[in-house]
């Protein structure tokens, strides 16, 4: 390979011969060798005087690779050799081996890690970590797996060396003042010729109380995306999972907070937050509420702005609900907590769940049922029983509560954690007292104390870089106290492309440069392209220029950059699978954009007293000058506002755009000359004012508008001219202004507004000036009806003569319902009463017959509740048991006995053996609604006996037979909790409620 003409060249020299290197069988082995030269010389590697190929196992990324190295490839050290040659000279010397180092090498170790802090922001942070090794390993720090020139600007941190004379080599990484954004995982990695060592440390950055914006050196970008609008809507079923993203781009890096009804939120069991690996923050919201609805907003701001995006999240309830929701509940750790709920209805079946597990019937977690009650009892307490409890009715309708664990631990770790093989893993749990030590372990082992963190009351477990050997039962101990998460590593499935090769930079014709490239070795397995970015000298920032698909040579000529400037190169491989590594072009070049007009500059034509703006748009990013009738538009600022003579003017260049935006024109300046000028752009235009008479620009035509009560309108009319008068009218009578009716002038527009809509507000308005008239006709409409209560169709079974009575409650006062029978609206009649009071509508039969039985119906608006009345003649009190009930139970156990009865006033006698039992704390009698119990909390041998519920001339019959033990029990089983509950068959119940103050006394 030969010089140019031009270029004098030198010979090939070593900077860097190959070590001799020692691995474990099957592991990798890397020898490495660097040659310099001009023009850079071609490498080639022998092994027993035989050139060495590229293959499967062997590859030269910037060296000599050997994948699986086997023990048969020991050698002596002068059988791998690196020669080099250009054709300048004579091939640089072979390397020879370097001799033996008397003290005994090895891998790096970390004497000290780095420890994981809490700071506020604003505060100084200093990271440091210590390693030996030999040799000396190279340190360098990443922050979430990002070097530091990629995730920061140079002015935002410095890296600080330990002192020469003490153990080890030391790198520390100082933040001068920390930001939130700062808040992340820190790796401090170790790295040398026999192997790599890394170590990590948390640092969360906290919001100070009443902080304001910090200030920051760099120039600032305004955040960007989200963009400022009208909040959105988001529907979710009350027990379901609502989750809120926010993608925010601006420099320095925005910080982020959530609001919740214009308050701020923190996380807890039921609010997560955090960042997904696409860069977007997350807010997810777990089981949501009722409680939980309401405006959701992700506030960003940094030094140049903020900006806000909002979205309002409705909790959509289910039609069956809980008739008693749970309520949150604490304990104490080996103590109990009880949680209660009640369904509508006691045959309605029920399932346990802690988060996502379901939870069976076992002595942890015993679960009863009476009646529509559920009751689920935590016994033996632990840390990690603290979190999110739910009882779910069928349909998946839920209720939520919160158990707390009181306990020396405060915060848990998470039930399971996944990570990604190779990414960061973290740790954390609250203490109730600060600086106690706990004990970290996994799978029983104890873990490394690099690894652990203690600031205060918080416990941090880093492990940087996991692997699938870092799996496993992760637990934290305090005392007898524990709390357990599963760290499931998941695999790479495929590895980002290899970097390109060769890249060679050249100065080509004139403001052009040709880049050249190979491409990677291995070739990535699936479709790839190039990614060519640029970096202006100077600057910390690399813009993408633009991708191609096949490597080889491309033109980059100076319209390729925003202004004059010199530029630095580098390229990188992209596939579905991520990214290589950046490759950096060596040197730099001098690149001149050329601006070319793209959109001209245009006349104009406005009224008097109106803006005149000229506008045009350049090919690059440019500064130009412009004139009014010959004479330059100075000022000192790109958009400053400037007098010349009796005008006022205003320049703006945003990017491409130029504009020039001459303000409240008058009839005089008409026929003046604007021009624009810039090397290689000249443009001019000229300016035309006419008298305007006003007319009306929105809206065009009659507008028809609908409105629910209480809402508020806004009627908008926008007129050609500024503040110009105009009135409005209410059909044809002329608006007076109150606190029901604003009338508000901005410029051009003339507003009328109603802040709380009525019905009576209906009809057309009009908005009249100089003989032009806009029109709105506004309708405003009560809100729907909606029914309340019942939610589902009712069953109600009655005797002859009883009172009836069925009961629909809307959600307005004065919403007009409807009754109807078989199909035929109801009227009222001695027979049939209609009572209304507020929301409560009530149809009432006084005395029912067998006639009165039928299909009801309450219609509300679009809704409407449905009853199915019968009426027959009693028969039978008892419902249950139907024949004679024989119990049989073990001394002290628990035993109920229940009848039910067809009506809940009726009153049943218990007797036993013919005489009357009496109430005591040995026998307890209970009520409710239409069940009747005899409970025996512990019985004796002599509870056994006949036992009857007695009412009117009917009986129910149960035989009790108590025992000292089961006879056919297993002797291994002595459960003395165990509760023998005598219960109602699951048949559809007959009997509604009704008010006593509604019976008759026949009924009775």
């Amino acid at each position: 390979m030969k010089a140019g003409s031009g270029d004098q060249g030198s010979p090939p020299c070593f900077l860097r011969f190959p070590r001799p290197v020692r691995v474990v069988s099957g592991a990798e082995a890397e020898l490495k060798c660097v040659v310099l030269g001009e023009p850079p010389p071609t490498v080639v590697w022998e092994k027993g005087g035989q050139p060495l190929e590229a293959s499967e196992r062997l590859s030269f990324p910037h060296g000599l690779l050997i994948r699986r190295a086997l023990q048969n490839e020991r050698r002596k050290t002068n059988e791998n050799k690196c020669k080099s040659g250009n054709g300048l000279g004579p091939p640089a010397p072979e390397p020879q081996p370097e001799p033996q180092r008397a003290a005994k090498e090895g891998p790096p170790v970390f004497l000290t890690g780095p420890r994981s802090q809490w700071v506020l922001r604003g505060t100084e942070v200093v990271l440091t970590c210590r390693v030996g090794g030999l040799p000396a390993p190279t340190l360098y720090w990443e922050k979430d797996g990002l070097a530091l020139d990629e995730e920061w600007d140079r002015s935002h941190f410095a890296l600080e060396r330990g002192a020469a004379n003490g153990p080890g080599s030391s790198l520390g990484l100082r933040i001068p003042a920390a930001r939130l954004p700062d808040s992340g995982v820190f790796v401090c990695h170790a790295r040398n010729a026999h192997g790599h060592a890394q170590a990590g440390a948390l640092l969360q950055v906290q919001q100070p109380p009443e902080s304001p914006p910090e200030d920051s050196d760099e120039a600032p970008t305004p955040v960007a995306e989200p963009q400022k609008c009208a909040p959105k809507t988001f529907w979710v079923n009350e027990g379901k999972h609502a989750k809120f993203r926010c993608y925010v781009m601006g420099k320095p890096e925005p910080e982020i907070e959530w609001h919740w009804e214009g308050r701020p939120l923190l996380p807890d069991r039921r609010r997560l937050m955090y960042r997904d690996r696409d860069g977007g923050f997350v807010l997810k919201v777990l089981y949501c509420q009722a409680k939980d609805r309401g405006l959701y907003v992700c506030a960003a701001r940094n030094s140049a702005g903020q900006t806000l995006s909002a979205v309002q999240l409705h909790v959509k309830e289910p039609r069956l609900r809980f008739t008693r929701p749970l309520q949150d509940a604490e304990g104490r750790e080996n103590g109990i907590v009880v949680l209660e709920c009640k369904v509508p209805n006691s045959r309605i079946p029920t399932a346990w769940f802690r988060e996502d597990q379901r939870l069976l019937p076992c002595r942890k977690y015993e679960q009863i049922e009476e009646g529509a009650i559920r009751r689920l009892i935590i016994h033996r307490l632990r840390a990690d029983d603290d979190g999110v409890y739910l009882c779910e009715m069928r349909g998946r309708v839920r209720t939520v509560a919160n158990v707390t664990v009181k306990g020396p631990i405060l915060k848990r770790l998470p039930r399971k954690l996944d990570v990604l093989e190779g990414e960061n893993a973290v740790l954390l749990v609250e203490t109730q007292e600060a600086g106690v030590k706990g004990h970290w372990s996994r799978n029983g082992e104890e873990l490394p104390a690099i690894c652990q963190s203690i600031s205060g009351h918080m416990h941090a477990l880093v492990l940087p870089g996991v692997t699938r050997e870092d799996a496993g039962e992760v637990t934290f101990s305090l005392g007898n106290s524990r709390t357990t998460t599963l760290l499931r590593v998941k695999c790479m499935k495929h590895n980002p492309p290899g970097p390109p090769m060769m890249a060679e930079m050249f100065k080509g014709h004139k403001n052009t440069i040709l880049l050249t490239w190979k491409p990677p070795e291995p070739l990535p397995e699936t479709s790839f392209i190039y990614r060519l970015e640029r970096q202006e000298v100077g600057s910390e920032d690399w813009i993408q220029c633009f991708s191609v698909e096949k490597a080889g040579t491309v033109e980059v000529p100076g319209d390729c950059v925003p202004s004059e400037g010199d530029y630095r190169f580098r390229i990188c491989t992209v596939s579905e699978h991520g990214r290589s590594p950046h490759i950096v072009f060596q040197g730099s070049a001098h690149l001149v954009p050329t601006a070319r007009l793209v959109a001209g500059l245009e006349d104009v034509q406005v009224y008097d007293g109106e803006d005149a703006i000229f506008s045009l748009k350049l090919s690059t990013i440019i500064q130009g000058t412009w004139f009014l009738n010959g004479e330059e538009l100075k000022g000192n600022e790109p958009e400053g506002q400037v007098e010349l003579g009796a005008l006022r003017y205003r320049k703006e260049q945003k990017g491409l755009q130029h504009r020039l935006i001459l303000q409240a024109v008058k009839h005089q300046d008409s026929g003046a000359l604007v021009g624009f000028s810039c090397p290689g752009v000249q443009d001019s235009a000229a300016l035309t004012i006419q008298e305007s008479p006003v007319h009306i620009l929105s809206p065009e035509d009659k507008v028809s508008l609908t409105f629910t009560a209480l809402e508020r309108v806004v009627l908008t009319c926008e007129l050609s001219r500024v503040d110009f008068p105009a009135t409005w009218y209410k059909d044809g009578q002329k608006v007076e202004e109150s606190q029901s009716l604003v009338v508000k002038v901005d410029g051009r527009k003339h507003r009328l507004i109603l802040p709380e809509a009525r019905v009576q507000d209906s009809g057309e308005f009009e908005c009249r000036t100089e003989g032009v008239s806009a029109f709105f006709s506004v309708r405003v409409q009560d809100p729907p009806v909606h029914i309340v209560d019942p939610q589902e169709h009712v069953f109600v079974h009655a005797i002859t003569s009883e009172c009836v009575v069925l009961t629909c409650v809307v959600d307005r006062e004065d919403a007009l319902v409807h009754w109807y029978k078989d199909g035929q609206e109801v009227e009222e009649s001695d027979f049939i009463v209609l009572e209304n009071e507020g929301p409560h509508h009530r149809l009432v039969l006084p005395a029912a017959q067998p006639l009165d039985g039928g299909e009801f119906q309450c219609v509300a608006g679009e809704e409407r509740a449905c009853f199915t009345v019968t009426i027959t003649d009693v028969s039978s009190w008892i419902v249950y048991p139907s024949g004679k009930v024989y119990v049989a139970a073990v001394l002290l156990e628990r035993v109920v006995l229940t009848c039910e009865l067809c009506r809940p006033w009726a009153e049943v006698r218990w007797t036993k053996d013919g005489t009357e039992v009496v109430e005591s704390p040995a026998l307890l009698l209970q009520k409710e609604d239409t069940v009747r119990r005899l409970v025996l909390p512990a019985v004796q041998l002599e509870d056994s006996g006949e036992y009857l519920c007695e009412i009117n001339d009917e009986s129910a019959s149960f035989t009790v037979t108590v025992t000292e033990s089961y006879q056919s029990q297993d002797s291994s089983d002595n459960n003395l909790d165990l509760c023998i509950l005598l219960k109602k068959p699951k048949t559809r119940r007959l009997w509604s409620r009704f008010p006593p103050w509604r019976r008759t006394a026949g009924a009775e």
